[in-house]
């Protein structure tokens, strides 16, 4: 059995790679983001504000640009 990677540390916190962003919604006037983890079989929603300056997050955004985000400050 393979093991997921385990997370890395930066600025002293634990953190994972994030492998795609499959899909976008507001639940309660809040972005989140679908999330599909580097090594991980399940996905998670994501609070965009945690995920919003990620290159995978713009990716998603070019390929399906009618569904909601990105934030307005992702637009630099």
């Amino acid at each position: 059995m393979i093991l997921p990677p385990p997370p890395v540390e930066v600025e002293g916190e634990e953190e994972w790679q994030v492998q795609e962003v499959l899909d976008s919604k507001f639940v309660r006037n809040r972005l989140r983001h679908l999330v599909k983890w580097e090594g991980y079989d399940e996905t998670t929603w994501e609070l965009a504000e945690s995920i919003n300056k990620l290159k995978t997050v713009d990716k998603f955004h070019k390929r399906y640009p009618l569904k909601p985000g990105p934030l307005p400050e992702d637009r630099e």
